[in-house]
């Protein structure tokens, strides 16, 4: 079982996304592929969301475009305060792959959260040792690194992508400091040799 969050992207020249700011012009466009979050968002009873559901601005999948019609969105987010609403891994990815992972941003507030399941015939011999596998993926990070490394695939098939990778800033880690850390240790075991060899012999 794993989570899919639905996320609203915004243009990096909107600073903040409040409730407040959906009942002004906002337009929430979306890719209309018939998921849930259509239905979920138009039926639901909660204010917000109800609001958020009524500025819905769906774009009709077109098969013949690479992105299969999110490129109408995505050129009116820039150019407009339209806001784009979908699936995150779907827009992470296909943004990556624009090359426009520096121009908008994602809200780290998930809009909604549903669960994925795998669906077995009753008394199927399977369906446990798919619990204790699944369990045991989330448990070890796995599923996590697997998405990571679709990624991390999908920034270097594409060109836009590999320009991208080169021209963003990375977070120094312990494995960047190694070398200094090897001097470190270099120097002072060379102290110690140095000290006791004074001692013995001067």
């Amino acid at each position: 079982m794993s989570a899919v969050a639905v996320h609203i992207i915004l243009s990096r020249f909107v600073m903040r996304f409040q409730p407040a700011a959906v009942h002004q012009s906002e337009i929430l466009c979306k890719l209309d592929y018939g998921d849930f979050i259509t239905q979920e968002l138009t039926k639901t009873s909660q204010p917000l969301l109800s609001e958020l559901g009524r500025k819905l601005d769906l774009v009709p999948v077109d098969l013949e475009k690479p992105y299969l019609g999110m490129e109408a969105c995505v050129e009116r987010l820039l150019k407009t305060s339209n806001i784009h609403l979908d699936f995150f891994p779907f827009l992470e990815s296909s943004l990556s792959q624009m090359g426009l992972s520096k121009k908008v941003y994602f809200v780290q507030e998930v809009i909604y959260k549903n669960n994925l399941v795998l669906f077995f015939k009753k008394h199927n011999a399977w369906k446990y040792k798919f619990d204790q596998a699944i369990l045991q993926f989330l448990d070890t990070g796995l599923i996590l690194k697997w998405k990571q490394d679709i990624m991390n695939e999908l920034r270097k098939t594409s060109k836009v992508g590999k320009d991208e990778e080169t021209d963003q800033l990375m977070a120094i880690s312990i494995n960047h400091l190694q070398g200094p850390f090897f001097i470190l240790a270099f120097s002072i075991i060379f102290s110690i040799f140095t000290f006791c060899f004074e001692k013995i012999f001067l």
